[in-house]
């Protein structure tokens, strides 16, 4: 009987064998609800990029001056730590070191036993304009204090995506460029970010906003700007000194990030009363944006039956003044100034030129610029008053293809003269639309002649374009200065 049974479990073992079984066995699930019983704090979340997408990574969790352990986000971005034991009430610090992103420090102040919904976001590291991201030794440290901030616009709303970078350590090695240490996030949704740093260190900050999403006039730096040359004499900092404990940052005061728009229109006759058919209105608008007095001159041959001309216009700002004038062909002119305007438009009442014109009021020069081998402007317009002894040309130009040309040279002369600055927005709601913004010196316009009221040059060089890289630019300009 013993070997009866031992034969049949032999042959129970071999059918076993030969079955086809396929064992499947699910991914882990992370899951976001808190366990029935939390021993002590809780905390869920998700880690997504820039874009909202979700990252699969590795979360370091500190608490008390030391790290408790490790979580990890799963491929739709969960975590949690119910596998760790956090005391409630005490501050938890969440560290994300990724080789594909900036490194990210999120501390949390809570006395909370269940924290849901701290959601962590990184940011890529080919975002970060000026490079420095250094890891912190020990990101729980009690050492390290918390800057943080969240930036709005004078309307209110919260400025997303802006660049934040904090520096400290700043050394300058004899002749080498300098050395510095710092980290770098971008403003989320509800235009708030935030850093770790050392309590003992003198710390600089610096904001400004996302590019692609700033209105030509308004690009600004978002906080205060009190230190120059820290790391480049064109990029002003805001000295927070040494900071023993956590610290808001603030934003200045009245920043416009995006552009208002306003209309002004009204009527052009000749001085009996006539409606003007044939001559120009130029319109002059002065004011202020973000610290800084902006001119930008605009100029119109067009007009209706009753001699009705409209300008429309984008600007940074809600109060400005205007001059306004109207010139026929027959050589008469009229000039009236209004300041102080409120409001998104105004309808001027009629302009009658009955003064004798001994020649236009505003000049109008031009240049041809190519930048890369894809894109030619043929002909961007700079209407300006005439220039001066010292030949000085700092102008808002216009192109129908561009949003913003400014050009400013001072002290024109033959030969090479160091280009201030040189900014262009390529909008034409392209998808690889670009801009840059060369900074003073590094580009040379090169006068050929100064003759008959005009100066001729050219501008070469090599810019770095934000969209499409480092590009060859080549530009010809005709300025009229009398």
């Amino acid at each position: 009987m013993k070997n009866i049974n031992l034969l049949l479990l032999a042959f129970i073992l071999i059918f076993s064998a030969c079955r086809k079984e396929e064992i499947i066995l699910d991914d882990p699930v992370i899951t976001q609800s808190p366990p029935t019983v939390v021993d002590g704090a809780f905390f869920s979340g998700k880690v997504v990029d820039i874009d909202g997408l979700a990252v699969a990574t590795k979360i370091e969790v500190y608490q008390n001056d030391g790290m408790v352990g490790t979580v990890s986000s799963d491929l739709d971005g969960n975590y949690n730590t119910q596998n760790l034991v956090l005391l409630e009430g005490k501050d938890v610090t969440f560290a994300i070191e990724n080789e594909n992103y900036a490194n990210k420090y999120k501390r949390i102040k809570t006395q909370q036993t269940i924290n849901e919904n701290q959601d962590i976001r990184l940011i890529n590291k080919s975002a970060n304009p000026l490079g420095p991201d250094n890891p912190l030794f020990n990101p729980g440290s009690a050492d390290l204090v918390k800057v943080f901030g969240t930036f709005t616009d004078k309307h209110g709303d919260p400025i997303q995506n802006a660049d934040a970078l904090i520096l400290y350590d700043i050394t300058i090695p004899g002749s080498e460029p300098k050395i510095f240490y710092g980290l770098f996030d971008k403003t989320d949704d509800d235009g708030y970010f935030e850093f770790l740093v050392p309590n003992d260190k003198e710390l600089f900050f610096y904001s400004t906003p996302d590019r692609d999403n700033v209105g030509p006039f308004c690009f600004t730096t978002i906080s205060q700007e009190e230190a120059f040359d820290v790391i480049s004499p064109l990029i002003g900092f805001d000295e927070l000194g040494i900071l023993s404990e956590d610290t808001e940052v603030f934003e200045k005061e009245n920043l416009f990030i995006r552009q208002e728009d306003f209309t002004v229109h009204g009527d052009l006759l000749s001085c009996d009363g006539v409606p003007v058919n044939d001559g120009k209105v130029s319109l002059e608008v002065k004011y202020w944006s973000n610290g800084v007095q902006r001119t930008q001159v605009f100029e119109t041959e067009e007009f209706d039956e009753n001699g009705e001309y409209w300008f429309d216009f984008s600007i940074c700002s809600d109060l400005f003044d205007l001059k306004i004038v109207g010139e026929t062909a027959d050589g008469y002119f009229v000039s009236i100034s209004i300041n102080d305007v409120i409001g998104d438009g105004m309808h001027l009442a009629p302009l009658k030129a009955c003064d004798e014109n001994n020649g236009s009021l505003y000049l109008r020069s031009t240049m041809e610029l190519a930048i890369g081998n894809d894109y030619f402007f043929q002909e961007i317009v700079f209407v300006h008053q005439a220039l001066g002894q010292q030949n000085n040309f700092s102008v808002v130009g216009s192109n129908s293809e561009t949003g913003f040309v400014l050009l400013d040279i001072q002290n024109l002369k033959e030969g090479e003269n160091p280009i201030r600055q040189f900014v262009v927005d390529y909008l034409d709601n392209n998808p690889e639309a670009f801009s840059f913004n060369a900074p003073s010196g590094e580009l040379i316009a090169t006068v050929t002649s100064i003759q008959n009221g005009i100066i001729d040059g050219y501008i070469e060089g090599i810019v770095m374009t934000s969209g499409l890289g480092e590009q060859t630019i080549n530009a010809k300009f005709e300025i009229k200065y009398e």
